[in-house]
């Protein structure tokens, strides 16, 4: 949240107004989970109008951690429900 939180404020300052969900999202199975993570969100996701803009993950394995994050710029044009930092930059 503390990276997230960072983000967001940076984002702000260059107009996007991106921010937490109102609402957690409901937890999906993993057959119902959409297959590209910018098109399933947590609590912790940055949105704007609903789209996620910042996400990250972790994987847990054998007592070791990978961590990574993403902000889209742009996304593919097939993809509306995605919203990229330069599209929506002020």
């Amino acid at each position: 949240r503390l990276v997230h939180d960072l983000l967001r404020e940076l984002l702000r300052d260059h107009g996007v107004a991106a921010d937490y969900p109102d609402a957690a999202p409901r937890a999906l199975s993993r057959r119902e989970q959409p297959f590209l993570c910018f098109a399933r969100s947590t609590a912790l996701d940055l949105v704007v109008d609903g789209r996620k803009i910042v996400g990250s993950a972790k994987r847990r394995r054998n007592g070791r951690a990978l961590q990574h994050g993403s902000i889209i710029l742009r996304p593919p044009p097939e993809n509306g429900a995605v919203a990229g930092h330069l599209d929506l930059e002020g």
